[in-house]
């Protein structure tokens, strides 16, 4: 992935950045000492504990499946610039208005 960041860096001055930041594993609840002593409340932290994780894995998910979307745009676009347009055919470029109005406006009528 870094020859890519480099050759971005080169083609358009910086490299496209994701700028949605990684989720945060949650930090594990700790139960306490009358949590230990009444098992409704370990019971309860636990499970605390098991939803976070949960919750942490759906939105580390989500978040993957964004950056990985994010690496085939930046890899499309690489392959654009850097393939597809280079192997192009030459186009001709269109006349210009104003090369019109001289050619077909501003000359002579032929005798």
């Amino acid at each position: 992935m870094a020859h890519l960041a480099l050759s971005m860096i080169r083609r358009w001055g910086t490299a496209p950045t994701f700028d949605e930041a990684e989720p945060e594993p949650p930090v594990a609840k700790v139960p306490g000492f009358f949590d230990k002593l009444f098992s409704s409340r370990k019971l309860r932290i636990e499970e605390e504990n098991r939803a976070a994780e949960q919750s942490f894995q759906e939105s580390h998910a989500d978040w993957q499946m964004k950056l990985d979307e994010f690496h085939t745009q930046v890899i499309a676009r690489k392959n654009l610039v850097e393939v597809l347009i280079p192997a192009a055919p030459p186009v001709r470029r269109a006349r210009q208005p104003a090369q019109l109005f001289r050619k077909y406006l501003c000359t002579p009528p032929a005798l």
